[in-house]
Formats: C-alpha cells, structure tokens, sequence
C-alpha cells in the first residue's frame, strides 16, 4: 500500500501473510491470537517492509513471528510498535534506519537469531542492524540476537535499549559504532562466537569518535 493509506485490521482470531509492504501509510494491526508474517522460500525475504509509515502490530493473546529460516524484515523511516503477549520471532536480518522502534513482548522472548538452515545465497547468519535509530526491546524472557550491529547515520546517533525482566542476554557478536546501547537482564549476559574464537576476533567492538575499542574475551567469548 501507499499515498498516505490509513488501514486498520482488528480481528478475534489470527493473521497469516505471506508479506507485508507499507510506504508512506499509517497501519494499525492487531488480532487476539498470533500475527504470522512469513513465506517459505529457499531465498533471503524480506516479509515485512516498511518505509515513511506509522505501523503498529498487536497480539492481545499470542506472538509475532517470521519464523522461516529465511524471513527478514526492513524498517526505514518508520515509527514502529510490536505489542505481544507472547514471542517476537525474526528468523532473519532485521534492518531499522532512520526510525523509532518499540518492541514488547510481556511474556515472551525477542528473537533475531542465527539459523541452522542456509539458503541457496546466504550461510545462515541473521544480522540486527541499527542505524540512526532509536529502539527500545523488553521482552519478559530471553532476549536472543545473533549479531548486533548499532551505528549512527550521518549527524543521527543510534540509542538502543534492550531489557529482559526475568530472562537474560544471548548472543555472538556486538558492533557499536557512536551510539548508544543499553542491555539491562535479570540473568547473564552471554555473548560467545565460538567460530570466531579460533581466529581470536572481537566478539564485541565499539568504536567512537576518539577512538576504538574491542573484547576478545576467553576462548568462548564469555562476559
């Protein structure tokens, strides 16, 4: 949808999408049970696309998934809300420039995870990328992201916060670069490559304007 579209979707039961794109339109979804925004495809997708759009995504009794192995979702210019109950699954890159983001689950876990299944043009790796944003993630159980990468863009800082109330910290590598990032957990923080620990790279790097920092950690990458 486009030219300043505004759709609202209200329903007691589910919603299944194959894909979602919205540009320069205001979107209100929300559904009493799960809200499926996924394809199956032998190929990176990206299943939910958004551009210059207001969007909210509501599950009153359920979660929020692109749980195929290669579903991912593009955020640019975009005020974003996710409200689950349950879990929010992106089993792909999830990309968020230029935008504001709040994303909850109350009883759930956040999900932005590697998977065990790579497709014909990529190795499986699920990057989140954060640029010139701000973005806010609480989740009551573990927050799991593979690879983090939060920058700023052009004169706009990035400031990320992401919070576990009863859960912890999951993931393989961080990339701060001029921004800000905030991990506030009730249980560890585990950061761990273990393909990277051979070749002792950084599991987490952060970078400033005065200069550059990193963190090999022990062979595991624990923190």
């Amino acid at each position: 949808t486009s030219a300043d579209t505004v759709i609202q979707i209200t329903g007691g039961g589910k919603l299944t999408a194959q894909q979602i794109l919205l540009n320069t339109c205001q979107t209100a979804i929300r559904t009493y049970g799960d809200i499926y925004i996924r394809k199956n495809s032998n190929k990176k997708e990206t299943v939910f696309h958004t551009i210059g759009s207001t969007v909210s995504l509501t599950s009153e009794n359920g979660g929020v998934y692109s749980n195929e192995a290669r579903n991912g979702w593009q955020i640019v210019n975009t005020a974003l809300t996710v409200a689950a109950k349950s879990d929010v699954v992106i089993d792909r890159d999830l990309e968020i420039t230029d935008s504001e983001a709040d994303i909850t689950s109350t009883e759930g876990v956040f999900v932005v995870a590697d998977t065990e299944e790579p497709g014909e043009d990529d190795d499986g790796e699920s990057d989140c990328t954060i640029t010139g944003s701000r973005v806010g993630v609480q989740a009551a159980q573990n927050i799991a992201i593979s690879h983090l990468d939060v920058s700023k863009n052009g004169n706009f800082n990035s400031y990320v916060t992401l919070k576990s109330v009863d859960g912890g910290y999951i993931g393989k590598t961080i990339s701060l670069s001029e921004s800000r990032l905030a991990i506030e957990t009730a249980e560890d923080v585990l950061i761990r490559n273990e393909e990277n620990a051979s070749a002792n790279e950084p599991v987490v790097s952060v970078m400033s304007s005065k200069g550059t920092g990193s963190y090999r950690g022990t062979a595991s990458g624990e923190m």
